[in-house]
């Protein structure tokens, strides 16, 4: 399931905790939708997502889960948090230098995620080749993904709370975000190959959303002081602040 049947999930169970299981208001007035008709396969995607699942589950060997390495201990688990004033000032700043030096027309505004998505993914690839030796470093591509809801972006009406993957993968920022408006599943018979080109180079994966609040999930014992995502290390996960009003929270794992 993707993020927002998490978050649709996890506000249910709390709000039914929250009440002792007497309140089903929020589970009454907004059900899952589980029904797989109301999406249209109209590039039959679905023969095409099948047939790339079972020809990589062919290769999936089966044996014990493998044990940690020592390697394990050079991976450190950190959050970084942006209050609204930073955000604010990544903005102004990038719009400048986008009016300034590129050859495309800049926006009129440039969302937080925009923003900071991009001085993260520059801070990641600086930092990889920081070292000493990095002339001599392998060079590779970089790749930066994210999802996009494509509930409300599709050219039918697909239900908020619908339980299931509908997720788009994307590989640039501003632009792309612009392009997916009207064509949310471009391209998306070719994902395999996508997936295969960014193996070979070195990959950030965004998760999570701020649109989630996902510090106002009380299970009955107030809200939590702390949320970590749980992602592998090539992954960075976005949440809002729990206690900067208008920040974001970046969930890291670097080495």
């Amino acid at each position: 399931m993707d993020d927002r049947c998490c978050s649709h999930f996890m506000k249910t169970w709390s709000s039914i905790c929250r009440s002792g299981g007497v309140d089903l208001t929020l589970l009454e007035n907004s059900p899952p939708c589980f029904d797989r008709e109301v999406l249209r396969d109209t590039k039959g995607l679905e023969t095409i997502f099948l047939r790339d699942y079972f020809e990589a589950r062919s290769t999936w060997k089966v044996g014990p889960i493998p044990k940690h390495g020592a390697d394990d201990e050079d991976y450190v688990k950190a959050t970084i948090t942006f209050g609204r004033d930073d955000i604010e000032s990544m903005k102004k700043w990038a719009l400048n230098r986008w009016k300034k030096d590129d050859e495309f027309q800049a926006p009129q505004y440039l969302s937080k995620f925009v923003v900071t998505c991009a001085f993260m993914w520059v801070s990641l690839v600086k930092a990889k080749y920081r070292k000493d030796d990095d002339e001599v470093a392998e060079m590779k591509e970089e790749y930066f993904h994210f999802a996009a809801d494509c509930r409300d972006r599709l050219e039918y009406p697909i239900p908020a709370t619908y339980f299931g993957n509908c997720l788009t993968i994307l590989k640039a920022i501003a632009k792309t975000i612009t392009d997916m408006k009207t064509e949310p599943l471009k391209g998306a018979e070719n994902w395999k190959e996508l997936f295969m080109m960014f193996l070979s180079g070195r990959i950030a994966i965004v998760t999570g959303s701020p649109k989630f609040t996902v510090y106002e999930t009380d299970f009955g014992f107030g809200k939590p002081t702390k949320v970590e995502m749980v992602h592998p290390r090539m992954c960075v996960s976005f949440a809002e602040s729990g206690d900067k009003e208008g920040g974001l929270e970046l969930g890291l794992v670097v080495r």
